[in-house]
């Protein structure tokens, strides 16, 4: 019967239960790396997200006040508002808005995410379309962060005179 020695115990097809502290090191050196560089990627990714969310909903509500107004056959109104039932005389697109006729609210958009600034550049506070789909006037609308950090990105909503609204991605930076 021969006798094992530690060095051949070691070779003989038994796995070994455990890490070195080498071994350790070295992975967590590897997922330190991965998070300084992952971490401010999925803040740009985050941050992008939010703006195309925002942007999107503001031309989700043109197409609908434009079909509304169509299928109605009667003017439709975009406004600013800061309680959800009537437009507010002033301020900025980012308290919320709503879609509406004379007579009904068709829909409201509370006000922005924190961090998220919407403004219109000409200071514009409501959008009349009329029956035929036709917008009052053209808009050019801003989507961005409110307070810029490192990846400056922005949304630019702009809705023609004919009422379709486009998105354009810029980096102009979050000033009226």
């Amino acid at each position: 019967m021969a006798v094992k020695t530690p060095v051949m115990q070691r070779f003989s097809g038994h796995a070994s239960r455990g890490f070195t502290l080498i071994e350790l090191m070295i992975v967590v050196v590897i997922v330190a790396v991965i998070l300084v560089i992952g971490v401010p990627s999925y803040n740009t990714l985050a941050l992008r997200a939010k703006l195309k969310s925002y942007a999107n909903e503001v031309v989700a509500s043109a197409l609908m006040a434009r079909s509304e107004a169509i299928k109605r056959n009667a003017p439709m109104t975009l406004c600013i508002s800061t309680n959800g039932a009537d437009c507010a005389g002033g301020g900025d697109w980012d308290r919320g808005w709503i879609v509406m006729d004379p007579n009904d609210l068709v829909v409201k958009r509370q006000q922005a995410l924190d961090g998220i600034k919407l403004f219109e550049v000409s200071s514009v506070h409501t959008m009349a379309f009329q029956p035929s789909g036709v917008s009052s006037t053209p808009v050019t609308m801003t989507v961005c962060q409110q307070t810029p950090q490192e990846g400056i990105e922005e949304r630019e909503v702009r809705i023609s005179t004919t009422g379709r609204p486009s998105v354009k991605t810029t980096k102009d930076g979050c000033s009226p």
